[in-house]
């Protein structure tokens, strides 16, 4: 399973955690901004994540809207 982005934003860390995203849904989403798509497993590696947080932000992040998931 890879996710990708489902809406154009700014890939700054900062910006998102100043629009309100908390800080592990920011790592994860910036991860994305940058790399267009990925595993759970290597956006756990790159930002020092657990694997179950990862995925657990990357659901949350779906539920909003910010992703989605390619199978």
């Amino acid at each position: 399973t890879r996710y990708t982005l489902s809406m154009a934003s700014s890939p700054l860390f900062r910006q998102l955690r100043d629009i309100g995203l908390p800080e592990k849904s920011s790592l994860v989403y910036a991860y994305l901004l940058e790399h267009g798509s990925a595993v759970p497993s290597a956006i756990a590696l790159a930002t020092k994540l657990n694997r179950s947080t990862v995925y657990a932000v990357l659901q949350d992040l779906k539920l909003k809207g910010l992703v989605t998931q390619i199978e």
